[in-house]
């Protein structure tokens, strides 16, 4: 009898331990300082080329690409711990414009000595087009848009990331989590397709912490869809454009609320499906900045605590590996675009020609998500197309989920991703989707087997 009534006492006292475990949230926002001359990630335009290229390497870090020239604003690493007393995850937002699978690894390994898992990690680009280059060994990349990859630089934003993590493992406190949200209006239009026809999701989702401990916000992650292409294309100073622009004004909209003189509440910027999704108007500093305050103003709402819904302290999280299919380049297809091979083009039967890109780009890639109470976060490894997020939003919410966000270009960086339609309308994000348009419905096959290990 004495047993049977210990292990009643045990299996009552479950749900009351569960109930006592204390949220802890650990938060984190450092200036990554890239050396200045570094040539910035983004755009393959002329106007950012080295003419000629640096062939005898007289232009440090430089090869196809023209050095920096300054700060228009700093380049972040922000940091999001979330611990509910029995497991934890990491988000990590960088003003980059992607992320490889490579540096996932590297930062894996480093996190591996506090007992983080590869599941546990969530690392982002923010898809800024002035961040740092020289950080990817993908060759078409860095011809492309990145430049060569320079070691040395690597290993410097891999450390600050790092240290970064700690910074935010040394925050942790209690904290008590809300979510909110708000449809953003006038803030973003169509870049390829779809012009006037308002083709993308004008939702703004916030996931913020506030310490049980002062009552302050600590901080929190914003999902949207923005590229991070506002600033001009010969501007070659450091900046995190406008998704930058977006999370500053939403951290000066907390510190305001916390009443205190050093405004330190990161907001990690994670984009969501903004493959064919720009701001609205048109590029410089100027556009960006007025962008960004409009968005101020129609988020102040979403901010007000009582307009927002507390989220329930539990976490679940998986991660698995998919396959992708051969990368490729869709020759055929970007033959209705470029026109210089147009006319050769004619003689290729098949609508699907392509040009293998294997080893260059992998053929496997990793998909992570993670349920933090009624929300459903799932891994995009690239830029999906709008209509591609809102398929997977849409079988999340059969999954069950309440509330679900694409956490677009993290952990990995595959390009672009288009639906078979799109894919063949030939235009920039066709011709840079190096999976063909059946790679979306891998992943959002791929995720729903996530969705279930999660719930």
């Amino acid at each position: 009898m004495f047993h049977i009534a210990f292990f009643l006492s045990i299996f009552i006292s479950l749900p009351l331990m569960a109930q006592n475990l204390q949220l802890k949230v650990g938060m984190s926002k450092r200036d990554l300082k890239p050396a200045v001359g570094i040539p910035l990630a983004g755009y393959g335009s002329a106007l950012r080329r080295l003419k000629p290229i640096d062939w005898k390497r007289k232009i440090p870090h430089s090869f196809f690409f023209k050095p920096s020239e300054g700060v228009r604003d700093p380049i972040f690493s922000k940091v999001m711990i979330i611990d509910d007393g029995i497991s934890s995850v990491i988000f990590i937002s960088m003003d980059m414009i992607g992320v490889t699978q490579r540096f996932v690894k590297s930062m894996s390994k480093k996190l591996a000595k506090h007992g983080f898992t590869k599941d546990q990690i969530f690392i982002t680009g923010t898809h800024t087009h002035s961040g740092s280059g020289t950080l990817s060994k993908v060759l078409p990349l860095n011809l492309v848009a990145s430049d060569l990859f320079v070691r040395k630089n690597y290993k410097y934003i891999v450390e600050q990331t790092y240290q970064s993590v700690l910074e935010a493992l040394d925050n942790m406190e209690p904290a008590e989590l809300y979510s909110s949200s708000f449809m953003a209006n006038d803030i973003q239009e169509n870049k390829f397709r779809r012009k006037g026809e308002k083709w993308f999701n004008r939702k703004a989702s916030f996931l913020l912490a506030k310490s049980t401990l002062t009552g302050y916000w600590l901080g929190g992650m914003m999902n949207f869809a923005m590229h991070g292409n506002a600033m001009h294309v010969e501007d070659m100073r450091y900046s995190g454009d406008i998704p930058g622009a977006l999370a500053r004004v939403v951290e000066e909209n907390l510190a305001a609320q916390n009443k205190i003189l050093i405004p330190n509440v990161p907001i990690l910027f994670m984009n969501g499906a903004e493959g064919d999704v720009k701001h609205k108007g048109q590029r410089g500093e100027e556009i960006m900045e007025e962008v960004a305050n409009q968005f101020a103003e129609q988020a102040k709402s979403a901010l007000e605590v009582e307009n927002m819904m507390k989220v329930e302290p539990v976490l679940s999280y998986s991660r698995k590996m998919i396959s992708m299919g051969t990368p490729a380049y869709p020759l055929k297809v970007c033959a209705k675009r470029d026109g210089w091979y147009r006319n050769w083009m004619k003689i290729i039967p098949s609508k699907t020609v392509k040009i293998p890109l294997f080893p260059f780009f992998p053929v496997m890639t990793y998909l992570s998500a993670v349920r933090i109470g009624h929300i459903a976060m799932m891994t995009w490894p690239g830029e999906a197309s709008t209509s591609l997020g809102y398929k997977l939003q849409g079988m999340a919410l059969s999954e069950g989920f309440q509330e679900s966000w694409v956490l677009g270009l993290t952990n990995d960086y595959l390009t672009y991703f288009t639906t078979k339609e799109e894919f063949f309308e030939a235009h920039y994000d066709s011709c840079s989707s190096m999976y063909g348009w059946r790679a979306g419905d891998y992943i959002i096959k791929g995720q729903k087997k996530l969705l279930k290990l999660i719930k």
